[in-house]
């Protein structure tokens, strides 16, 4: 018998690293996760870290450690994935 495949995104949570976790989506695509608070406070982010399978957990669960110290400290590692997703491309600046 086949398993039910979940109607919406299911979230699971690691036991010994507070904010890791993963999510699976409802084709069944698992991606790694850290969530995290900003120190200077604001709502939860969440960075994914990589789809299962392609990142094992035992490596995952150390780039979350990472994430989740960072965000600690004050650096806010999902705020520079934006701002890099937002800066100019070498060959947007080469055609200016």
């Amino acid at each position: 018998m086949k398993s039910a495949v979940p109607n919406k995104t299911t979230y699971y949570f690691d036991d010994d690293l507070a904010g890791f976790g993963l999510y699976r989506t409802t084709t069944g695509t698992g991606t790694y996760f850290a969530e995290f608070r900003p120190v200077a406070g604001g709502s939860k982010k969440r960075l994914k870290l990589g789809r299962v399978g392609t990142l094992k957990a035992n490596e995952a669960r150390e780039a979350a450690r990472k994430a989740i110290a960072n965000a600690a400290l004050g650096k806010d590692l999902a705020q520079n994935r934006s701002d890099e997703r937002a800066s100019l491309t070498v060959e947007e600046l080469v055609s200016k």
